[in-house]
């Protein structure tokens, strides 16, 4: 007997495209209770979805311009943490083994960092769709933290207090998002510096549905992001997640940000609250319905000890950085390979026509000069419909990795990679051609 208020579903046209809806409706009963009609309307939501749905990666994609300085300031001292290292080996200014291998092991961090910081940078600016799975909301809170960390001011400091291994049914693109906006907030809300303190916690859902009716959860995962810096009247506090009301000046911002969070929030079938007085800082609420964990994660204690990775199969290389040709061309020699190089994707496929039936695995960049490098493998396949591949590279667009292993590409390594990486993924596949 209760009405249906503002709730939203997806239908299918006849032509196979997807209509969102919003539906109002309100039963009619006679005196015996039961029901003689129903009253209401549906209203066709697509293309404010769609609206949303761009409104969103524009965020984004301004919140990206936001840390560009930062991650431009991160990655020089990542360079210059390498270039420092690297000319202290070169110039012999090392004596001791202990040194050298400690200068080593400084460069392979600083790598790692680098890699680690244009993974989240690519993860957070790809356009995706929409992706719920169970999402550790700890994980994700520790990496935009790892990201912010190195791009804002060092006078804003983070402070974790993470309780348990909470687990969430979201899109993890979205949270960072949600989390991304609120940090930047907090930020220009701390001029001077300040703390952002980030919390988890759990609450009950019977006590929250006496704020929140349409709580439906038992329990519900509560991010609260905080700080310390100017905080924000009654008047502000009304209108805050009102699209393009902002109390930044013209130049500092749209005024999308905590309106897109309240919308991603909201479209997980969450709440946000916040709490603010001038001079007292900013706490933002945000609810989550918990989850559990959908997979199990196995871990293997068993003490590992590296074999060396030979092999005898010829592998055409397809390179165009001169050093890194020498890097592959030394790596797999090395371990007794036999090799062919190409720099560019014209002079693969010539190599490959030249070597037909003697060329076991290709191992290919994707960015080359000329022609790139799944342009030449495809026309490859043309010639040997058995012609297999690795191609390495530093991103590629989900639907372009699908579309390659589904079309001949063995594995896609991710760069930076490391030699023992290569080695272990190329004689993987090795072996299991001379299985079939």
């Amino acid at each position: 007997k209760e009405n249906l208020q503002y709730y939203e579903d997806q239908l299918i046209d006849k032509y196979g495209n997807t209509v969102y809806i919003i539906e109002n409706a309100i039963g009619i009963f006679d005196d015996d209770g039961k029901l003689t009609g129903i009253r209401g309307y549906i209203f066709n939501n697509t293309e404010r979805k769609h609206l949303e749905t761009q409104l969103l990666h524009f965020q984004k994609m301004q919140g990206i311009g936001t840390l560009a300085g930062g991650v431009a300031h991160d990655f020089n001292n990542i360079l210059s943490i390498i270039k420092g290292h690297a000319t202290l080996i070169q110039t012999g200014k090392i004596d001791k083994t202990v040194d050298l291998n400690s200068s080593v092991q400084s460069i392979h961090q600083a790598v790692d960092r680098g890699a680690q910081l244009v993974e989240q940078i690519l993860t957070f600016a790809r356009k995706a769709d929409i992706d719920f799975k169970a999402v550790n909301v700890g994980s994700v809170i520790q990496e935009i933290v790892s990201l912010l960390s190195g791009t804002f001011p060092r006078t804003i400091d983070f402070n974790l207090k993470l309780t348990d291994a909470y687990f969430i049914r979201a899109d993890q693109g979205q949270i960072h998002q949600a989390l991304l906006n609120l940090c930047i907030n907090a930020r220009d809300a701390m001029q001077t510096g300040g703390t952002i303190t980030i919390s988890t916690r759990l609450v009950n859902g019977e006590q929250l549905k006496l704020k929140y009716p349409d709580a439906q959860a038992d329990k519900y995962v509560v991010i609260d992001v905080a700080d310390n810096g100017t905080g924000m009247d009654e008047q502000t506090r009304e209108r805050l997640f009102e699209p393009f009301y902002s109390t930044k000046q013209r130049n500092q911002g749209t005024g999308l940000g905590l309106s897109v969070v309240y919308g991603i929030i909201s479209s997980h079938f969450g709440f946000v609250e916040v709490e603010s007085e001038p001079g007292n800082g900013t706490t933002f609420s945000l609810y989550f319905p918990q989850t559990q964990n959908e997979e199990e994660i196995v871990v293997d204690n068993e003490p590992k000890t590296e074999k060396p990775i030979l092999g005898n199969e010829t592998i055409l290389i397809v390179e165009d950085e001169e050093m890194l040709v020498d890097l592959l061309s030394a790596t797999f020699e090395d371990s007794g390979y036999s090799i062919l190089v190409a720099r560019d994707g014209l002079e693969a496929i010539s190599t490959y026509q030249k070597n037909i039936g003697k060329i076991d695995l290709i191992f290919s960049d994707s960015g080359l000069p000329r022609l790139n490098g799944w342009e030449a493998f495809n026309r490859i396949r043309q010639i040997d419909p058995a012609a297999r591949a690795v191609f390495a590279s530093g991103f590629f667009e989900p639907e372009v990795r699908s579309q390659m292993i589904d079309n001949g590409v063995e594995k896609i390594i991710q760069k930076p990679y490391s030699p023992l990486d290569i080695l272990k993924t190329v004689r993987e596949i090795l072996d299991k051609k001379a299985s079939k």
